[in-house]
């Protein structure tokens, strides 16, 4: 496995979203685009019909006669979801995507403040989200949806041709996100068909990527909309739309994917579903032999890892071989127990209001703990570096917001000069690798002016056996972990053993820390975090 630079992959630009879907139909034609269960058969939409299903869908909103209307969308992940996300910013519209978690009255709230005229939600959100929702304009997204395809079919059939008719400016606004974040009101992220495209067209530069992929999260985020739809859509990749969470190791196994976009929870939960398999079986010791030989055989040429674990990979569908996060950082074990087994890793940073990739590693060139190399498209710098090099992530370049909707103070409070001020810590290496070391908000200020990222000791403290989840703060002036106990490993034990195991091995971990950064008390919580859709902890 080379660790070395190599040179970056051509990669034709493409400066639109209209463009993105033109060229998928014309360059790979017949072949699957998306692929999803319905009603429990399999259904594949080539992306020639994914191009017809945009076009008509385009043109029946044009009959509307409501140009540069905002249409908000809501509910799981599906076909029609992208259909009606891409027709939408294709025409000139806005897309509004909205969390379908979000409570009833949030999310009608969001509704409003975007102005948007038309909503898509899924007839299987809960009853009180639809029966507001009913209340505007609306139309659900599988028979609401087929119903407009149709009508666009129509129209085209009878001469409209006003969907070729429109010229997109690449500056233009094409979507607002809402921000989930872990804290504060959300803020409308407006992002441009420019925004987008940059970021899609550079990501390619520095990975590699083949077969299908799954989609797993929660479209209304930026990563995912711009991972599994649009850069598939520009690579030629197929799209597996999983049907649910609880459905996703079935359908790995039928669907067989070769590439994931996920956040650092699943890789958690798949590095643990595989140890708890092997130990049940009783074969710890013999895999951990096999992955020092496999190791060895490696260093001399020698890849046979996935031929010796097979077994695992089978488990995963037989196919993964690559996942690719974003967020926080991978615990080292982590990463190294699944590159031993044969999957490639990489890690990247993004951010909503940069569409939302900023940096990446590579297939063959990465930096464990690091979240990689900036993309072409920006520039990342570090203002105010502290002695450590370490200080504010600041990104300059074509995926920058335009803004947040309506409100200028915001924007100008982190957007001066085209620079996007991002709230999180991190320091650039002399490869140029960014590593972040936490967020600005959640900066602990000791008693003696010290500076504490509680980001740092949470991982230190992730990797404990007895540690599910953890969240680091300041109480009382003390540094404070609260930690949500792992199941298997506090089985049969007490809550006071269970808090004495624990500050046992705080205790350790404070050894190797500089005084000013210890943790000085332990708290055991009976229920998981709050998490936001992406599985964030919710601070």
């Amino acid at each position: 496995m080379r660790n070395k630079p190599y040179p970056l992959h051509t990669v034709e630009y493409v400066p639109e979203l209209r463009e993105l879907v033109l060229r998928a139909a014309r360059l790979f034609g017949d072949a699957t685009a998306y692929c999803f269960k319905r009603d429990g058969v399999r259904v594949d939409i080539s992306f020639k019909q994914f191009e017809r299903d945009v076009r008509a869908f385009g043109t029946a909103l044009l009959r509307r006669g409501r140009p540069g209307e905002k249409v908000a969308v809501m509910g799981e992940n599906s076909y029609e979801w992208v259909v009606v996300c891409l027709a939408t910013m294709n025409v000139g519209d806005v897309i509004v995507p909205i969390d379908k978690e979000c409570p009833p009255a949030d999310a009608m709230t969001l509704i409003r403040r975007a102005g948007a005229t038309l909503v898509a939600y899924s007839d299987r959100l809960d009853e009180g989200v639809r029966a507001l929702l009913a209340e505007t304009e609306s139309i659900t997204l599988q028979t609401g949806v087929a119903a407009m395809i149709d009508e666009g079919n129509k129209a085209i059939e009878a001469g409209d041709t006003s969907f070729d008719q429109v010229r997109i400016d690449p500056h233009a606004l094409a979507a607002i996100f809402f921000t989930s974040g872990t804290t504060g009101v959300p803020k409308g992220v407006m992002l441009s068909h420019g925004n987008f495209a940059s970021d899609v067209s550079t990501a390619w530069r520095l990975i590699d990527m083949d077969g299908a992929t799954m989609l797993v999260l929660p479209l209304h985020h930026t990563f995912a909309l711009n991972t599994s739809i649009l850069c598939a859509l520009h690579r030629g990749l197929t799209c597996i739309i999983n049907s649910g969470l609880t459905k996703l190791s079935a359908e790995m196994m039928e669907f067989q994917p070769s590439s994931m976009y996920v956040v650092p929870l699943f890789v958690e939960t798949f590095h643990r579903q595989i140890w708890s398999k092997i130990r049940a079986q009783g074969k710890e010791r013999l895999v951990r032999t096999m992955i020092g030989v496999t190791g060895l055989l490696g260093r001399v040429g020698i890849d046979v890892r996935r031929r010796v674990f097979k077994d695992i990979i089978d488990g995963l569908g037989g196919r993964l071989s690559l996942m690719i996060t974003g967020g926080a950082p991978i615990d080292f074990g982590i990463l190294h127990d699944l590159r031993a087994f044969g999957l490639t890793m990489i890690n990247g940073y993004g951010i909503t209001e940069c569409a939302p990739i900023v940096t990446e590693n590579r297939n063959y060139y990465f930096r464990d703990g690091s979240a990689g190399l900036a993309l072409d498209c920006n520039k990342v710098t570090i203002a105010h570096p502290d002695a450590d090099g370490v200080g504010e992530i600041c990104v300059q370049g074509d995926n920058v917001m335009l803004g947040y909707y309506e409100d200028p103070e915001a924007t100008a409070a982190v957007l001066k000069d085209g620079v996007f001020a991002t709230g999180d810590l991190g320091r650039i290496d002399a490869d140029g690798f960014l590593y972040i070391t936490g967020r600005l908000k959640n900066l602990i200020i000791t008693s003696n002016g010290e500076n504490v990222s509680a980001e740092e000791l949470e991982q230190l403290l992730g990797p404990l056996p007895l540690v599910a989840e953890v969240i680091v703060s300041q109480r009382n002036g003390a540094i404070t972990a609260e930690v949500f106990p792992d199941a298997d490993a506090s089985a049969g034990k007490s809550p006071d053993e269970v808090l004495a195991a624990l500050k046992a091995d705080v205790k350790k971990i404070n050894e190797r820390l500089p005084a000013f950064k210890r943790i000085k008390d332990v708290v055991v919580r009976e229920t998981e975090f709050a998490k936001t859709t992406t599985r964030k902890i919710k601070r």
